[in-house]
């Protein structure tokens, strides 16, 4: 009797991870008091983070079937927005609402929402104070006369890392308190955003490290794009002016060397 022999191979079949079933969940908090989730008419959701002297934003578009949400905004509305995957979150912005539009197209009436983190509310107020022998982050959170506390009380300082230098005087007039916290941060090499629970990060450059999120090639990268663009190149540059006797003299030139191939003048 013949004998059949099988030969047998044990198959493979890829399971999308987990990671690739976010979850979102939005608030809002009515001036007129109350919390409205609008997580399930969200159509279209766009997050801007801030890493580091920047401000983050949103842009939100949801679903107003039957104007539901007619005259329920009217801007200035606290918004806080969670991300995560499966059950679990993490709430990643929190910012004000700054510009409300309603439209009307195939897909029938939409709400257009956007706006910025609480960092927005530190360029619109201003400073018009002067330091002398100061700590840096002390600047920023003495109990009396630091900018936090006279223009934005309602910004915590919890994470203002100390700074090891002393400023024998500064004077801020009339200047944003963003560009007041800038302006301290390029004299110490630190960086500094308004993080989703209204905190003040303000800590040296470079002392940080993300150890939650990843880009991985072949897992959650998409696509990539490298290249040159020498469009704004130049290598050379002629001045001309004008003197008192109304000529045009050549006043000076100035060549970059070796130039940059391929570019050109």
């Amino acid at each position: 009797m013949a004998r059949a022999t099988r030969v047998t191979r044990r198959g493979y079949i890829w399971l999308a991870r987990n990671v690739y079933q976010p979850i979102i969940k939005v608030e809002i908090i009515k001036d007129a008091g109350g919390t409205e989730t609008v997580t399930t008419n969200i159509l279209d959701l766009t997050v801007t983070m801030s890493a580091n002297v920047s401000i983050a934003s949103f842009v939100l578009t949801l679903a107003n079937k039957d104007g539901y949400y007619i005259n329920m905004f009217d801007g200035g509305e606290d918004i806080q927005i969670w991300l995560g995957y499966n059950s679990t979150f993490t709430k990643v912005f929190r910012g004000q609402v700054e510009r409300v539009y309603y439209g009307l197209d195939s897909g029938g009436h939409k709400l257009y929402l956007s706006g910025r983190d609480y960092g927005s509310v530190l360029l619109k107020r201003t400073a018009l104070d002067s330091y002398e022998n100061k700590e840096v982050s002390t600047i920023l959170t003495d109990g009396t006369t630091g900018l936090i506390t006279l223009y934005a009380s309602d910004i915590t300082t919890t994470n203002v890392s100390v700074t090891t230098t002393t400023i024998a005087g500064i004077t801020f007039r009339h200047l944003s308190i963003f560009d007041c916290i800038r302006q301290l941060a390029s004299k110490v090499s630190y960086n500094f955003y308004i993080d989703s629970d209204k905190d003040l990060n303000f800590f040296a450059s470079n002392s940080r490290l993300c150890m939650t999120e990843a880009v991985v090639v072949g897992d959650n990268l998409k696509s990539i794009n490298m290249g040159t663009d020498i469009k704004e190149v130049r290598n050379k540059i002629w001045v001309y002016g004008t003197n008192l006797e109304g000529g045009v003299p050549f006043l000076k030139t100035e060549q970059i060397l070796p130039t940059w191939p391929p570019a050109w003048i």
